[in-house]
């Protein structure tokens, strides 16, 4: 390896050392070698090699002149007889291979100086080059050096680019013509280069066995099908009566499944996934959906598509783990959004009050928190409080509207000024926080100063203690002289505290707090007085000693009490009081007693009990029971009941118990003033033993009984699922009920004599149903049945889906469309959808595709198309008005420019359900061309273009001893501009401008149409003006009014839930902004509910 490293760089050493006495080359051709001088060779099973730069200078004169990148006459630079200025030198084995590249292209035809001496010697030295590289070969071809065995060479000489294509300088080599290729662009391209499925040959394809066309690009059939087929594709589809691959077969006499089988022998041989006669069963669940291949009876979904059945569509990223997928779309977890959830979203969305970036708000000035809901304070309260709502709570010691001032202790109390965080207290005021009064001279000195007054001392008074006190102050029953007490009269003691007695008890008693305590046998204020024995029990007066007893007592001391009437005869005097005999009553036994006193709840009248209301019976002990129970109606889980009391009860107890053994009693209460209720929660298809009693004042009647049996139940959380064109899955879960079985019923909905009834067993709670029609709404019902009884049906309606678009093949295509063809579908459907994009990545476009009525639609695809009829509707001095319909194509919104007259253009962004719009703003009498696409990502379609011009000013002349004149044709909901010029022959004034607005018009021809028992179409002509929005409202007869809102670009509405039989009064009227435009009335009458009406009950 050294050895040959050191023969190269000689060699091009040798090269650049060469003296040139020529000039400098035009221009110079640079071919760049991608490794360095000193090569380290790689492992032997690898190729090597070795690129060499050249400057070669050639002699510049009025004799010789090189123009490397003229095309004329390249075909004559270099002929056969002459040596080649391009060498290639190539040694290669099986295991390596090293090449010897030599950019050496001189023109030598260039000019008539091949004679020249500098033309000589330059092309000396190439032979001599020549002669090095020969030796290097011999060596290689010796086995010596780096080549391991002997190697094979070749000498190529060749025009300049072969005359099919110019040299360039900046690539350093040859760009070639359309048709050609290769570094001298000698090698003939094939169209697609035959798709890699054939050899090109002198520019024409020799495709390989099975491929055909001029590019080898489409299927050969086998054995051209026979001649019993045409060839599509690359395959047969044979004519009627002949099948397989190449058609040479006859059909079978029950015809294979095209897709699933093949005819052998008359005898279909179904493919792997499929079964039965025909092979048309598939051994994998709903046929994989037409979305994957079944393989061993599982679905191998295509890409896309998941689940057991390929029914399931696949989200973006699978949501990224943050979120759900359903039907291949992500529905995010909270904090994530975006078409596969991998964008955060920020909380509450900032709240208006900032900017998310990454799940994080940043705030805008003046907001904090993790969702901006906060606001802050000034300064961050000098962090020396909280902020709560943008107010500071300051921390003690701190003030201020952001805490950056000191506070005095209590605010200095009110009574003085913060300096610094000390007080200064106001006069009269003192203490730290000036709370605390200054007491007058300072109490002098005989007492304490208490908020702003003297507590004296002992001894002392008045408001500044200057003053001497008596004892207690003499209670206030004496004057105070010089701190001695001058008592009140009646008064006595040092301090006026006790009280004189009257007479001084006449020497009979002791005085005690100024009352007598009379010695025995004296009695009165003054102990003047003769007392009598007990104080005659208070029951009488003492008169001299003596009691004079009062009426109704007696006795020496009138202890004894009398009995009215001394109790008729008819009981005995105990204590003033007659304890009757049996049968009698009354303070004087005089009135005849009824049994246990009617246990107090009546009167007794002449030994009779009269009961208060709710109470019966000969002592009124029993409670009024209720009668006539009746059951009013029967659901499976309630029971309604209802009965008669002519009494008033405080409350009604109902006590319920299944009949069948081991039933749990239960119980419940209703208020007195109830005679009806309803027993829930109970269990479907039992028996309940039912009773009711009346309770007044926790006490019992005698209950009213009834027996009831609830109603079956029918199977519950009915579901249709995995629902096809032609099939659907109906489960449920069974009843709570006992049942015998269960009866299933199914039918296209509103045609109730086309149904199918399927009788199950009990345990069974599903069930497949088949041989359905695509795009179809059915209804299915099931009802729970024991023996003659039979429970409400439960009911579900399900749609079954559309059927597929079937042989989706490509008729043609092109650099920028593509033709594609495909049979209908058997479904009443409206357009097919088509969803493409490039396979290498990029935006997807969508077009809707009306159906044909042919066996077959074919269609072209394209780039977005434009939209279509733009036009201008309206124009004003200042707004034009435009118009269009929608594209095919699925978009995701319009952009609009428009010139305006200074040059500039101005754009807006619409969504992408607008078809109409008005330019604003502009100048009278200016024409504006008008630019409308339709965009979806980065795709944009071709523009749809509009001219118009705006209107000239409008002016109408009036006398000049007018002051008002009416403006007629305006348009509605339109801002005009108006000026008012005064005129005197030739003069005018400046003018007085003003603005107004006209009114809106409202919508006309308002009818309905379409109109069944629940819904009805509203439709109407849209207003001249343009309209933000119009309001519908709608009632009817005991129907409350119904308001809602559409667009202003909306002609027709949708009301729905309307109640049966019921006429309604409907109106309409246009809003743009705060106006409101004039309503339009109308009224209509919904339909009978028919269904409702042939299902109620004889």
């Amino acid at each position: 390896m050294g050895v040959m490293t050191r023969v190269l760089s000689g060699i091009f050493l040798a090269l650049l050392a060469l003296p040139s006495e020529g000039g400098v080359l035009k221009k110079v051709i640079r071919h760049k070698r991608q490794s360095g001088v000193n090569v380290s060779l790689p492992e032997e099973n690898q190729p090597v090699v070795f690129n060499h730069v050249y400057n070669i200078k050639l002699p510049v004169g009025s004799q010789c002149s090189v123009d490397l990148e003229s095309a004329s006459g390249e075909k004559d630079l270099a002929p056969p007889s002459e040596p080649s200025g391009s060498f290639q030198e190539h040694t290669v084995d099986g295991e390596n291979q090293i090449v010897f590249t030599h950019r050496i292209n001189i023109p030598r035809r260039a000019c008539g100086c091949a004679a020249a001496p500098d033309v000589k010697e330059l092309l000396s030295r190439l032979e001599e080059l020549e002669v090095l590289v020969s030796s290097l070969r011999e060596q290689c071809t010796m086995g010596a050096g780096c080549c391991l065995q002997p190697a094979e060479g070749r000498l190529d000489t060749r025009p300049f680019c072969s005359g099919r294509g110019n040299f360039s300088t900046e690539g350093c080599g040859c760009i070639c013509e359309p048709g050609w290729k290769g570094p001298n662009c000698s090698e003939p391209e094939c169209p697609g280069n035959c798709n890699l499925r054939g050899q090109c040959l002198d520019g024409q394809c020799v495709c390989d066995e099975g491929f055909t066309g001029e590019d080898c690009s489409q299927l050969a059939c086998p054995s051209d099908c026979n001649d019993q087929g045409r060839c599509v594709n690359g395959v047969c589809v044979c004519f009627e009566g002949y099948a397989g691959a190449d058609c040479s077969q006859e059909v079978c006499p029950v015809p294979c499944s095209a897709e699933h089988g093949t005819c052998v022998d008359g005898q279909c041989v179904c493919r792997d996934g499929f079964a039965g006669e025909d092979c048309t069963e598939p051994l994998c669940l709903n046929n994989c959906f037409n979305r994957g291949r079944c393989v061993e009876n599982e679905c191998v979904c295509d890409e896309g598509f998941t689940g057991d059945d390929c029914s399931e569509l696949v989200c973006p990223n699978d949501c990224f783990d943050r979120g759900r997928c359903l039907n291949g779309t992500c529905y995010c977890e909270e904090g994530f959004t975006g078409e596969d959830c991998g964008q955060l979203t920020c909380p509450n969305a900032c709240h208006g009050r900032g900017q998310c970036e990454e799940g994080q708000c940043v705030c805008d000035e003046g907001f904090a928190g993790a969702d901006c809901s906060e606001k802050r304070c000034p300064a961050d309260c000098h962090h020396r409080g909280r902020c709560l709502n943008g107010q500071c709570e300051c921390d003690d010691g701190f003030t201020g509207a952001d805490c950056g001032e000191l506070q005095c202790p209590n605010g200095c109390s009110g009574h003085g000024r913060c300096v610094n965080g000390q007080c200064v207290c106001d006069e009269g005021y003192t203490a730290e926080d000036c709370s605390q009064q200054r007491c007058p001279n300072d109490c002098h000195g005989r007492g304490r100063c208490v908020q702003g007054q003297c507590v004296c001392e002992q001894g002392f008074k008045g408001y500044d203690c200057s003053d001497m006190s008596c004892p207690n102050d003499c209670h206030q029953h004496g004057r105070c002289v010089n701190g001695m007490c001058v008592c009140d009269d009646g008064y006595t003691g040092e301090d006026c505290r006790d009280l004189r007695c009257p007479r001084d008890c006449s020497n009979r008693g002791r005085c005690v707090d100024g009352k007598c305590l009379c010695e025995d046998g004296f009695t009165g204020p003054d102990c003047a007085e003769l007392a009598c024995p007990s104080d005659c029990h208070g029951q009488g007066r003492c008169v001299n000693g003596q009691c004079v007893c009062y009426e109704g007592f007696a006795g020496k001391d009138c202890k004894e009490q009398r009995c009215p009437s001394d109790c008729h005869g008819q009981g005995r005097c105990v204590d003033g009081q007659c304890i009757c005999h049996q049968g009698f009553t009354g303070p004087d036994c005089g009135q005849r007693s009824c049994p246990n006193d009617c246990s107090e709840r009546g009167q007794c009248v002449t030994g009779h009990c009269i009961c208060i209301e709710g109470y019966t019976g000969e002592d009124c002990s029993e409670v009024s029971p209720p009668k006539d129970l009746i059951v009013t109606e029967v659901t499976e889980e309630t029971v309604n009941l209802a009965w008669d009391n002519e009494m008033r009860v405080t409350e009604y107890l109902i006590v319920y118990t299944p009949t069948h053994a081991d039933g749990l009693e239960m119980q419940f209460r209703v208020p007195g003033d109830q005679t009806s209720t309803t027993i829930r929660e109970l269990e479907p298809g039992v028996e309940y033993f039912v009773r009711v009693f009346a309770i007044l004042e926790n006490k019992r009647s005698i209950p009213v009984s009834a027996r009831v049996a609830t109603c079956l139940d029918a199977p519950s959380q009915m579901e249709v699922k995995d629902v096809t064109d032609t099939t659907a899955l109906v489960t449920w879960f069974k009843p709570l009920a006992e049942i015998d079985g269960i009866e299933l019923s199914y039918g296209i909905k509103d045609a109730p004599g086309d149904r199918t009834t399927v009788d199950l067993t009990h345990d069974e709670n599903q069930y497949s149903i088949g041989n359905l029609k695509p795009d179809t709404e059915y209804e299915v019902s099931l009802i729970s049945r024991r023996g003659e009884m039979s429970s409400n049906p439960a009911t579900e309606t399900f749609t079954t889906g559309l059927d597929a678009p079937r042989n989706l093949r490509r008729v043609s295509q092109t650099d920028s469309s593509i033709t594609l063809e495909w049979r209908n579908v058997k479904s009443a459907i409206d357009s097919y959808r088509i969803k493409y994009a490039p396979i290498s990545g990029g935006d997807h476009a969508e077009v809707d595709v009306p159906k044909s009525q042919q066996a077959t639609t074919k269609t072209t695809l394209t780039e977005i198309d434009a939209p279509k009829d733009l036009q201008v509707s309206d124009t004003t001095d200042s707004s034009l008005t435009l118009v269009w319909r929608t594209p095919l194509a699925k978009f995701d919104r319009y952009r609009l420019n428009y010139s305006l007259p200074t040059g500039q253009s101005a754009e807006a962004q619409l969504p992408r359900d607008t078809t109409s719009y008005v330019l604003r703003g502009l100048e009278p009498g200016q024409e504006y061309t008008v630019l409308l696409t339709a965009e979806k990502g980065r795709h944009r379609s071709k523009p749809a273009r509009a001219k118009a011009s705006t209107g000239a000013p409008s002016m109408v002349t009036v006398d000049g001893t007018q002051t008002e004149t009416r403006l007629v044709k305006l348009i509605p909901g339109v801002e005009y501009l108006v000026s008012v010029i005064s005129m005197k022959g030739f003069e005018e004034s400046e003018p007085v401008s003003g603005s107004l607005t006209t009114a809106l018009d409202g919508p006309s021809g308002l009818v309905t149409a379409n109109i069944t028992d629940s819904e009805a179409l509203a439709m109407w002509q849209p207003a001249i003006a343009t309209v933000d929005s119009y309001v519908i409202s709608y009632t009817g007869e005991r129907v409350p009014e119904i308001t809602r809102m559409v667009s202003g670009n909306t002609v027709e509405y949708a009301l729905t839930d309307l109640e049966p039989a019921t006429e309604y009064t409907l109106r309409i009227f246009a809003e743009k902004g705060p106006q409101k435009s004039s309503p339009i009335t109308a009224k209509f009458t919904t339909g009978i509910n028919t269904r409702r009406a042939g299902n109620s009950p004889l």
